[in-house]
């Protein structure tokens, strides 16, 4: 299943490449407009962060950051929902997009914010837990927050393949995401996590054109429909095994549909 899931994933992103790359150069305007925030807020709080208080400075350069965020998780919920279409071998266009903006941005927005509410409470928890290092008491409680932190983020991987594929309701996709992530808790970290840690060093010698956050989100939805098969046969099977999937069978259909290509038939076409 990994090694199709592996696959399915690059010839989508193959066979979309002019959509995949139109969509980074979305994220890379969010990514380019965040460090120009950044480098604003660095000279007007710089007093405020040296001279004055320091957390009140930090507190204030961190939430200028919230358009920022939200926006992007608009973006990417919109952006979701065009790699779902390409999953579902589909061919998306710009009026589709806009649609998808139109459906998803309140789910989208509430979850952004979230997300950046966490973080901001765990830099603040840092903040105030590692300045009392002679109490060996903080230290432990800030460590397990940050580990119920990185638990969120394995699970918010699920949230906007969820959006695209189910529900558009927040806390319904909020508990399907952490119901995912324990029923596939291996999957999760080291396959779904670790695909998307090589997904993005790869992006770096593209300069995010190539492969990018796009390409993640498509990771997500391919792996998310995938996986669904997997519930359906639990579904049609109650009495099966839930460590004994019988992956062969229940992708036929989509194996046939991705074709018998390979990465050199790609690159060398003469020569396969």
């Amino acid at each position: 299943m990994i090694r199709f899931l592996i696959k399915k994933t690059f010839f989508d992103m193959w066979d979309n490449i002019l959509t995949i790359i139109i969509l980074n150069i979305g994220f890379i305007i969010f990514i380019l407009t965040g460090l120009a925030i950044e480098y604003a807020i660095l000279y007007v709080l710089k007093y405020l962060i040296q001279e004055v208080n320091p957390l009140i400075g930090l507190a204030l350069g961190h939430f200028i950051y919230l358009p920022v965020v939200c926006l992007f998780s608009i973006y990417a919920g919109a952006v979701s929902c065009v790699t779902k279409d390409i999953a579902d071998y589909k061919k998306p266009g710009f009026k589709s997009f806009m649609n998808y903006v139109k459906q998803t941005y309140k789910s989208s927005l509430i979850f952004g914010i979230l997300n950046f509410l966490l973080l901001f409470f765990l830099l603040m928890a840092g903040i105030y837990y590692l300045d009392a290092m002679d109490n060996l008491l903080n230290p432990i409680i800030f460590f397990f927050l940050t580990w119920l932190f990185l638990f969120w983020l394995a699970a918010s991987q699920y949230f906007f393949a969820l959006q695209s594929m189910f529900d558009k309701k927040v806390m319904k996709n909020i508990k399907k995401m952490m119901m995912l992530l324990l029923d596939n808790t291996g999957f999760t970290l080291f396959t779904l996590l670790l695909g998307t840690i090589i997904i993005l060093g790869v992006s770096v010698l593209t300069f995010f054109m190539l492969f990018g956050f796009s390409t993640v989100l498509l990771w997500y939805n391919v792996a998310l429909k995938l996986r669904m098969y997997k519930y359906e046969y639990l579904e049609k099977n109650r009495q099966a095994s839930r460590r004994k999937i019988p992956w062969k069978k229940l992708l036929l259909d989509e194996k046939k549909l991705v074709g018998a290509r390979t990465v050199k038939s790609l690159l060398f076409p003469d020569r396969d």
